[in-house]
């Protein structure tokens, strides 16, 4: 499973809608879906750093 999938199912997981991550991140949620489906190479690291915080994720649970 690549990275970007894992933090797509930890989104689900948690049971949060895009619009809830938005919320509570302040990240847009069309950056969200871009991520989350591979087509942004080089996220932002202060913006996967509060996606890893929310998920209560670390950086290597995204390794593959």
């Amino acid at each position: 499973m690549k990275w970007y999938e894992k933090l797509q199912l930890a989104r689900k997981v948690t049971g949060l809608s895009l619009r809830e991550v938005k919320a509570k991140t302040g990240i847009s949620d069309a950056y969200i879906c871009e991520v989350e489906n591979g087509r942004v190479e080089n996220p932002s690291f202060f913006k996967m750093m509060k996606l890893l915080e929310l998920y209560n994720l670390s950086a290597a649970d995204l390794k593959e």
